[in-house]
């Protein structure tokens, strides 16, 4: 997969106008599509920037809520619509700022809908989480690195 950023756990960035150091890179790895998600920390305890990639595009994540079930061929959320894309299992790979890394499997669900926004869906170990996509552009993120 071809990134539209490389970061690395350590990594200190700004994205917006805030300082953030990168905490974590989870790789998601399918037959069907990868993608990546970093998350920074911008200093604040209680928020956290999620950026993901898929393909070249870059998203900024958020956790949301969903009306409709996974599987469903159309789910809502934030009041738009959104239809199924792909779905799947995955193998991840979480790499923290030790360096160490861990290992799980995903079942998961790509939604699109209008401007581009998108809804991933991951289940694993009874428990699911969703975020919403909102395209970013790298223009918005300068890396200084570890």
């Amino acid at each position: 997969m071809s990134e539209p950023i490389s970061l690395k756990p350590g990594d200190v960035v700004t994205y917006g106008a805030e300082d953030c150091v990168v905490e974590s890179r989870t790789d998601y790895s399918s037959p069907a599509v990868a993608w990546v998600e970093w998350e920074l920390n911008p200093g604040a305890v209680e928020r956290r920037v999620i950026l993901a990639a898929i393909g070249e595009a870059l998203y900024e994540a958020r956790l949301a809520a969903i009306e409709g079930a996974p599987g469903d061929e159309s789910i809502h959320s934030e009041g738009a619509s959104f239809r199924l894309g792909r779905r799947g299992k995955a193998d991840v790979r979480t790499t923290g700022a030790s360096g160490a890394a861990t290992f799980d499997r995903v079942e998961f669900w790509h939604y699109t809908g209008e401007a581009g926004r998108l809804l991933v869906i991951g289940r694993s170990h009874g428990s699911q989480r969703v975020l919403s996509l909102g395209p970013t552009t790298v223009a918005a993120l300068q890396v200084y690195g570890a």
